[in-house]
């Protein structure tokens, strides 16, 4: 229940300009995708989930809200794994942009949405396919919330899906996210929406 209510507490926040990032400079995306992935093991697990994780080498760092970034990528997962059935397999990708962002990229080989349902899932509290909602429980706040903060870090999400065929999910955060010369962490720094200097660039 607190869970729920954090999340929706979050989207009013995001919505009226009030949710504020709390910014690091070198976050490492290995060790932000790794910490998801473990997070995320045990249910996949309990499902018989081949769960897995594809990361070109070398990435650069990142200038992003990491509690932020991994709440995005949690999120993602979490619909992943609750709607790929037995035996099937969830991955998580990241890789550069031609234009020099950054993609985190979740599939799966779940039962996949049309393009109406994909719309559904985006609104607060939309339930996609309910004859599966009893199965797999949820608030419909995952995927909105997801695409807020992705936007808030001047990013995209993008949802390609697919019934019976499984779902791709594509988390791309803009150039202005990147270090140009990879170095040591810098010191948090909390930046406020509507003064946030970054664009969504690239």
């Amino acid at each position: 229940m607190l869970d729920v209510i954090n999340e929706i507490l979050d989207l009013a926040k995001i919505d009226a300009g009030k949710l504020d990032l709390v910014e690091d400079e070198g976050i490492g995306v290995r060790a932000v995708a790794e910490a998801c992935i473990a997070l995320v093991r045990e249910r996949a697990a309990a499902s018989m989930l081949n769960l897995s994780i594809e990361i070109e080498a070398p990435m650069p760092l990142l200038v992003a809200d990491s509690t932020r970034l991994k709440q995005i990528l949690l999120n993602l997962l979490g619909n992943a794994v609750k709607f790929t059935e037995t035996g099937g397999a969830v991955v998580l990708a990241v890789r550069c942009t031609a234009g020099g962002g950054v993609e985190f990229e979740v599939r799966d080989t779940g039962l996949g949405m049309t393009p109406a349902e994909i719309e559904i899932a985006l609104e607060p509290f939309g339930q996609v396919d309910a004859g599966t909602a009893r199965r797999r429980e949820g608030t419909g706040l995952g995927l909105p919330l997801a695409q807020r903060l992705t936007e808030l870090h001047g990013g995209s999400l993008r949802i390609a899906s697919e019934r019976g065929r499984g779902t791709r999910m594509v988390v791309t955060l803009p150039t202005a996210r990147v270090l140009a010369e990879p170095g040591a962490p810098g010191v948090a720094r909390r930046v406020s929406p509507a003064h946030r200097p970054l664009t969504a660039s690239g």
